[in-house]
């Protein structure tokens, strides 16, 4: 006799098809409907009957909506984008302030060094001598002191 390693492949695929053959072709038997009792029907134990549900009714009862799940979510969604959006525009602005700013501080370090560079040009002996009212002479004699007491010393 030969074991299940030694057959053959056509062998194997024989008794796969007899198997197959021999099983019976039944369909299941349906189940029993439940009639329900009115609600105040007891049963025969005395034990109030429970009452029939049905599988749409159950299922539904057992999962709950998606709807307001879904809503939420897409509400928070929203809602960060919104935020989002907001923090943008607020950064935005604090960019076109401080171009600003920055621009103006430019100008005003260009009109400093334009004002210095005139400071510069007027404290040179040439600019001097040449803002000297025609008339008058350069006074070369030593500077006198202005005191309160006299000069021999008396009171």
């Amino acid at each position: 006799m030969r074991t299940a390693q030694q057959t053959r492949p056509s062998q194997l695929q024989a008794q796969l098809r007899t198997q197959t053959k021999s099983r019976p072709k039944t369909r299941p038997t349906p189940r029993p409907k439940i009639t329900p009792r009115p609600e105040g029907e007891l049963g025969t134990i005395g034990v109030r009957a429970p009452r029939a549900t049905t599988s749409r009714v159950s299922a539904a009862v057992r999962r709950a909506p998606k709807a307001p799940f879904v809503l939420l979510v897409i509400g928070l969604m929203c809602g960060g984008l919104v935020t989002l959006l907001l923090l943008n525009v607020t950064l935005a602005q604090g960019t076109y302030k401080e171009r600003d700013l920055r621009s103006s501080i430019d100008q005003l370090r260009e009109q400093a060094a334009l004002e210095e560079k005139l400071a510069r040009k007027a404290e040179q002996p040439e600019a001097l001598t040449s803002m000297v009212p025609p008339g008058l002479e350069r006074d070369d004699s030593p500077p006198s002191f202005i005191t309160s007491r006299p000069v021999d010393g008396t009171r």
